[in-house]
């Protein structure tokens, strides 16, 4: 048994309409790939299921992260698990990770695979606070695919920017009402974030201490 966290909507429901809530206990036959209906799916911290759980599968506005015990047979790296059996105990509050903290942690995991110069300057200055405009995150807007095609060739599984704008913005959409930090993510760091996880994952990619080191960095309490 380990000690795991798990993400379902408002109703305490995952794809399916499979029911959970207090003492709800399921099994999965195993095997296979990780994303299919073999597993059941959760997420080794609080905060790496507070970052990632929007580019997984999108619960909604209210989604409910559970604590839940589970006998582990499947690892992405630091990022998914696959249980073979998964009980959810209680709802537990939801870490507070800021768009600044998030757009933090998206360009940390993009620089280990990304090697375009233009990109990685404008990374360096998003990072130590000298440029944060939107009008420089959209100028390496274009960056963004050359990123993204150089992770693909590493992976089986790239997940789109749009999806790694979930997680850098922390909702479930992505509107025109983004502040200058959720653009710049969403014209660069987001997308090669999406790009690499998957690979990074193989290489051990600490994502769990990448979280804590963007909070920290940006002059916030580690909570969670």
């Amino acid at each position: 048994m380990a000690s795991v966290y798990k993400v379902t909507d408002e109703n305490s429901r995952t794809f399916g309409g499979c029911q959970w809530g207090p003492g709800h206990e399921h099994m999965a036959r195993g095997g296979g790939k990780l994303c299919s209906a073999r597993w059941l799916h959760a997420y080794p911290t609080e905060l790496v299921a507070a970052f990632l759980h929007y580019c997984h599968r999108d619960y909604g506005p209210r989604p409910i992260l559970w604590e839940a015990d589970a006998d582990i047979g499947k690892r992405d790296g630091e990022l998914k698990l696959g249980c073979t059996r998964l009980k959810t105990i209680r709802p537990i509050a939801w870490p507070d990770i800021s768009a600044a903290a998030r757009v933090r942690a998206a360009i940390l995991c993009a620089r280990r695979v990304c090697r375009v110069p233009r990109w990685l300057a404008w990374a360096d200055a998003w990072l130590d606070g000298t440029d944060r405009t939107t009008a420089s995150a959209v100028d390496v807007g274009p960056c963004v695919k050359p990123i993204y095609l150089q992770a693909r060739r590493m992976c089986w599984e790239v997940w789109s920017a749009r999806a790694a704008a979930r997680a850098v913005h922390g909702k479930g959409w992505v509107g025109p009402d983004l502040v200058d930090y959720d653009a710049a993510a969403l014209s660069a760091g987001a997308a090669g974030c999406a790009a690499c996880y998957s690979q990074c994952a193989e290489a051990g990619l600490p994502l769990e201490e990448i979280l804590r080191e963007a909070i920290e960095a940006e002059g916030e309490g580690v909570t969670g």
